[in-house]
């Protein structure tokens, strides 16, 4: 028996070893250290673009950030870069939604959405124009080409990040998407310090935000999702070792999201941060009983830790 206990242990250590080793960075990716360093810049110039400058929703911002993730998914494949599973969803989610704005015949339309063609005939009827023979699915075709883009985009982003992360390691990942998620807390209170009627001073959004609430995304609901997002990744960043950055800075960082999250009043942000935190300790906790907790801090540092920034954010919302 106790001989094994022994065997049994030991395997256990090598599968774990083998586990890391396939998790560590691979450092033969890349022939050019500039191209490690131009695809690191392109991501960050997307992901924190992307966010301040009004979550890109508008179509010159979303141009710029699409050409930007172009080239970082470019280099990306040039040096070796892989198509993940991620990207090849959302590049078929992308050829699906440009399908819907790319002109088909009328009788393939009438049967696959007769109502959308109805529209279409009788609109050009009312205009006393000819029947038409290729209509689109869609019944706004730039909208969906726009659509059509961001999905693209999407699928270049994992393209570009997948490839970065294989040399660079996932905490580079995290700190950029923190980064981002901090900063556009920090630019909302801003906003909402100096009483500010306009995004930056130049844009006035459609509708009038609430205290608070103005900053580069203006609905409460993306503002709350996003935040959360970057609390998680924040959270999970005081819990290692590695992350390479003072600890009381991370957990301010959380504090802020955690705070601006609240005060944006979204129910659906305020119902997602607890539950993503549970599954969060919910996979810690099993990755400690299974051993692989090598980098991880102390649990009981840990739980302070999360403890503090989560209760540090509530009491900057109050």
């Amino acid at each position: 028996m106790p001989a094994e206990t022994e065997s049994s242990s030991l395997r256990a250590k090598e599968g774990r070893r083998r586990e890391r080793k396939r998790r560590e960075p691979s450092r033969s990716r890349w022939v050019s250290p500039r191209a490690d360093l131009a695809i690191g810049v392109l991501l960050a110039l997307v992901v924190i673009v992307s966010v301040l400058a009004l979550g890109a929703v508008h179509l010159p911002v979303l141009l710029a950030v699409s050409a930007l993730a172009l080239g970082a998914a470019c280099i990306a494949l040039r040096g070796g870069g892989r198509w993940p599973l991620p990207a090849l969803v959302c590049a078929v989610l992308a050829a699906y939604t440009a399908l819907q704005a790319t002109p088909l015949p009328v009788r393939l339309v009438s049967f696959v959405a007769p109502l959308n063609a109805e529209i279409w005939t009788r609109a050009l009827v009312l205009l006393r124009e000819t029947r038409p023979t290729w209509i689109a699915v869609s019944l706004d075709p730039g909208a969906t080409w726009i659509e059509a883009l961001k999905w693209a985009t999407y699928a270049l982003v994992f393209v570009a990040a997948t490839a970065f992360a294989q040399r660079r390691g996932a905490l580079w990942g995290l700190g950029l998407v923190f980064t981002a998620s901090v900063t556009a807390a920090l630019v909302t209170v801003g906003h909402g310090l100096l009483g500010a009627n306009k995004v930056y001073g130049l844009y006035e959004p459609l509708f009038a935000p609430a205290a608070w609430h103005l900053g580069p995304l203006i609905n409460p609901n993306n503002l709350s999702g996003y935040l959360t997002l970057g609390t998680l990744t924040g959270l999970g960043l005081l819990l290692t070792r590695r992350a390479g950055v003072p600890v009381w800075i991370v957990g301010l960082g959380v504090a802020t999201n955690v705070g601006v999250s609240v005060t944006a009043a979204s129910r659906a942000g305020a119902m997602a941060l607890p539950i993503g935190v549970l599954i969060l300790g919910v996979a810690v906790e099993r990755r400690r009983r299974g051993g692989d907790d090598e980098g991880a801090v102390n649990v009981r540092v840990a739980r302070w830790l999360v403890a503090g920034a989560v209760g540090g954010g509530l009491a900057l919302a109050l």
